[in-house]
């Protein structure tokens, strides 16, 4: 397949590559510095699900739904942070939010976190399942 020519949209200079490098969304960019510079003179908040996700719940003058001191943290209830539905969003306070997950007794399928069936990631410290990770593994979830 022979490189297709694109114009880059920060600095204009038309360039030869593959399709599907260098594209953000609709755009092409050149470089990565290119895209960083055309990026940061974007709206705020466009881009990222975090930003969105910050502006659209402003914690400041929410009360923890569990214990009323001031809210810090945003809780998906379902575990996705991407779902950012009003109604799946809990404003807790950091103890709340810890205590929340920590406490649980099983996993979102129902598993049991049992030492045998815990698996702490070694660079997040998240622990997964491995039922669950068997299951996604072969395909079955």
């Amino acid at each position: 397949m022979a490189p297709a020519e694109f114009t880059c949209e920060q600095c204009g200079v038309v360039f030869q590559g593959r399709r599907g490098r260098r594209e953000y969304g609709p755009y092409w960019f050149c470089s990565r510095a290119c895209w960083y510079v055309w990026r940061r003179a974007q709206p705020a908040g466009k881009w990222t699900t975090y930003s969105r996700s910050k502006r659209l719940f402003d914690l400041t003058g929410l009360a923890c739904e569990r214990c009323g001191v001031p809210a810090q943290v945003r809780h998906h209830r379902d575990e996705h942070p991407t779902n950012n539905a009003p109604d799946n969003v809990a404003f807790l306070c950091r103890a709340c939010h810890a205590r929340h997950h920590l406490l649980t007794t099983h996993c979102e399928r129902g598993h049991e976190w049992t030492p045998e069936n815990t698996y702490v990631h070694p660079k997040t410290g998240k622990r997964q399942c491995r039922a669950c990770r068997r299951m996604r593994r072969r395909g079955l979830v």
